[in-house]
This record gives C-alpha cells, structure tokens and sequence, in this order.
C-alpha cells in the first residue's frame, strides 16, 4: 500500500498540465462548468483537448485465454472502453496512468455494483503494435526510445490484454468478455473444479447454453489445450436419441479408463429435459477420470435429488430475476453506448436515459408477468439487447419492438396464467408506464398514441363483472 501511495504521488506530480488533466477524465464524469451543452444534450467528450493532443482509441481484447500472441493470431475481436488524449509532451508513465484510469472508469461505468469485480490488479500488459507494457512492473523495464507520441502518431491504438486462463486460472478476462461478476464466475467455476459436473437449470432465454460455451472454453484453454471439436464435444438431447446419449457416456467412461487422452475435456448436454429418464441416461457414466459436464435444462424441478446424490451433480439455477441475468441487460447496453460515444466523440444526455430506461421496462414487465404468471415466463435480455444507439432509430426499434413483440407475449401469458392461477391482482396496463416515463424528448403525440394498449378484456377480465375488486 506505501508502494502504491508513493507511485500515485509520483504520477500526480508528473501530470502537471491542467488540460491534460481535464481531458482525461472519464466518460461518467459531469461536464466541467464552462462546457456548453446543445439542446439535444450532446457535448464533446474531451472538449479541452490540447491542439496539439491527439485521441487515441483504448481497447480490450475480448476472450477469456490472456494471452496476447492467441488474440492477434486469432485476429480477435476487440471493445473499445475509451479515448486517451497522448500530446508530444506525453511520457511513457503518463500513459500507463491514462490507461490504468481509463479501465477504472469503464468497469465502474459499466458495473456501478460491483465493477464486475475488475480492478487495476486485472490488467496483464497493454499493447500499442509491438510494444508491450506491463503495468505492474512497468519500471523493470526500459521504456520504448520513442516517445508515445511518436508511436501512435501511425494511428495505432492501445490494448488491453486482461490476466486469464492462461494465468494461472484467472477469470477477469472471462468477466470481461462475458459480461458476468467476477464472483459469480467463480463459483460456477469451483463447483465445476470440485464436483466435475453441473447442470444449469432455468427458463428459456435465460443464458445457458452460452454460459455453458463460455465455462467450456475457460476450463479448456485453463487445461492450455485448444478449443475444438475433440476438445469440447456438443450434444443436443431430443426424445430420439436418448438412448444414442446413454451409449455415447458409457463409451467416454470406457475410454477415460483405458487412454483418457482420447476423450473430450468437457462435454456439453443441451437440452436435457428432453431426456426421458435421466438417472438412467447416467448410469453407465461412472469413472472419476471422466470429463467435464455440463448439462442445461428448461425447468427447475425434476431428479435432482437421485442425480446429486448417485451422479455427483451440482445444480445451478439460472432466472432472470438473479445475477447474472437480473443485470446483464445493463451492462450491455452500457458497453454498447460507450463504444458509441468513443466512436462519434461525443456523448448524449438523452441515449444515455434510453440506455437506463430499457431495463427498467424489461422489469416493470417482470414484475407483471410474475404477479399474474410466474418467473418461469419473465422476459429475458434477448428481445433488447439490439437497442440501437442513435436517438431516431431506437425509438423506431422501441414502438415495433413493444407492438409486435412484448403486447402478444404479455396478453398470452397472462391469460394463460389467469387460466391456470386465477385473477390475484387488478390489472394495470403496462402501456402506461412507458407513457409515462417515455425517455425519447421529441416525441409526438402521434408517436404515444401509436402503443398498444392492453385492456382488461384483452388478457381475460371480464369488464361486466364492474363490481369484481380485481377488475
């Protein structure tokens, strides 16, 4: 901790110049006082830049190995966090600091919570072309003989390559790129190392399948092993091939007996509740030397008891009203306005009150869809992560979005739930809280009039019954 003081007295001492101090600030800071703001709520996102200073793109290569050779190699895609200001009077210490602040910002940006338990410690090295800095022992090494200036004055950028599988088993890439805490990674993943087997158990659209790629490539790559199709195997459970499954698992627990170098590292079963019998489906399926599995099933209650206590299966149940589901909508649409505004150097007021207010629909609809339904038909993220970034065109994807998608859905659901539960609460048309707290400022009265609106009769109230409490 004395170290760290006295290297950020050191920094502080070394950024004197008040401008560059200001142009650095990050993307969630207010606006200094003496910036002026349009009437759309627009404004530069650096508007102190020195004339001399230049914007250099910050990026994060995306994937869950760490290792900077894997990611060029593989050409991997990268996100952009932020825009560094570099000037001719930039040194090298300068930048390690704009790019330690910058990653700081965008985790705490996207993450308010719990900056998906990312810190400083998780950067591993940044990369502009071929040189390489590590920031935490950048003074064991000579700096570049060309200034940071000089080096990015091509148009290069500066990456970010975060500590993953490849070091040692860490999953701040993996949170990164996934999107999901830290923490919560880490018990999935410690379950996995103990147990050996898990299946996620949990509504349609509620990331398991994805979730269940993502752990398979971590574990493998954590192995050092490439991911491929001998690696990690896929299998997709229907009522017709149940007893193809059951032959294939006793055939990989034959051959991890004999030569477990010719089985796959971890396998996964989609779609499990197809299953007719599962206790059956893992009865051959029992050498300690076997791989990986990981199972997802579309419903929370079946032979969980017989599968944890003869199969050693741990069961992780995955709903949109829990972490990661409950925020991974947020988060998204967060690193998609960042992008945005790096890529257009500007911020907007008003996307931004978009980009919060999406998911306050998703949940106002949740909760709906729970008191006249049940969780098990709440909404996941898919239906808005597409929510494009610019003002026109989002309120556009918005009107069609809750017209030809959410209305159909939410009447059908709950008057499935009214038929099977009964009428437990007065009906309260959704369209009205969007009215109400409809974020997009230029809209018309043409615009609100166009949302459906959804009537008691429309969802299985009976409007004669006027002296019905629930009506």
């Amino acid at each position: 901790m004395l170290n760290l003081k006295q290297d950020n007295e050191r920094l502080q001492k070394i950024v004197t110049n008040q401008s560059l101090q200001s142009s650095c600030s990050s993307l969630q800071s207010p606006p200094v006082s003496n910036h002026t703001q349009s009437d759309e709520g627009t404004e530069a996102l650096l508007p102190s830049l020195d004339s001399d200073a230049m914007l250099v793109q910050l990026n994060v290569f995306l994937g869950s190995h760490g290792s900077y050779n894997k990611y060029k190699e593989n050409k991997t895609k990268t996100c952009i966090i932020s825009a560094l200001p570099i000037s001719p009077k930039s040194k090298w210490d300068m930048v390690d600091h704009l790019v330690v602040k910058g990653f700081k910002d965008y985790v705490e940006r996207i993450d308010p919570m719990t900056k998906l338990g990312l810190c400083v410690d998780s950067i591993w090295s940044y990369h502009i072309d071929d040189i390489i800095r590590y920031i935490s022992n950048t003074k064991e090494y000579k700096p570049p003989d060309k200034s940071p200036y000089e080096c990015m004055m091509n148009g290069s950028n500066i990456s970010i390559c975060l500590k993953g599988a490849m070091h040692s088993g860490s999953l701040d890439a993996l949170a990164f790129d996934t999107l999901i805490p830290k923490s919560i990674l880490q018990r999935y993943v410690s379950l996995l190392s103990e147990h050996h087997r898990i299946i996620l158990c949990g509504p349609s659209g509620t990331g398991k399948s994805y979730l269940s790629n993502k752990l398979s490539e971590f574990l493998v790559m954590k192995m050092g092993k490439e991911c491929n199709s001998s690696t990690i195997v896929t299998f997709s459970v229907d009522e017709k091939n149940n007893k193809d499954l059951q032959q294939y698992l006793s055939k990989i627990s034959d051959q991890a007996d004999s030569d477990s170098s010719q089985i796959p590292c971890v396998v996964i079963l989609d779609n499990l509740h197809k299953a007719l019998s599962l206790p059956d489906v893992f009865n051959g399926f029992q050498s300690p030397k076997c791989p990986y599995i990981i199972g997802t099933i579309n419903q929370s209650t079946c032979s969980t008891t017989s599968l944890q206590l003869h199969h050693n299966f741990r069961w992780v149940l995955c709903a949109n009203h829990m972490e990661p589901m409950k925020g991974f909508l947020g988060r998204h649409l967060r690193r998609k306005l960042v992008e945005h505004e790096c890529r257009i150097g500007q911020r907007n007021a008003q996307l931004k009150r978009i980009v919060e207010w999406i998911p306050e629909v998703r949940n106002h609809l949740n909760q709906l869809l729970e008191i006249h339904s049940s969780s098990e038909v709440t909404l996941g993220p898919i239906l808005f992560v597409s929510c494009p970034m610019d003002l026109e065109t989002s309120q556009m994807w918005f009107s069609d979005l809750w017209n030809y998608s959410l209305v159909p859905y939410v009447m059908d659901i709950v008057r499935e739930g009214i038929r099977l539960y009964g009428k437990r609460a007065a009906w309260k048309d959704p369209a009205s809280f969007v009215i109400q707290s409809y974020p997009w400022s230029n809209a018309v009265h043409k615009t609100i009039e166009s949302f459906i609106r959804i009537r008691p009769e429309d969802v299985g109230y009976d409007i004669e019954q006027d002296n019905d409490p629930l009506v």
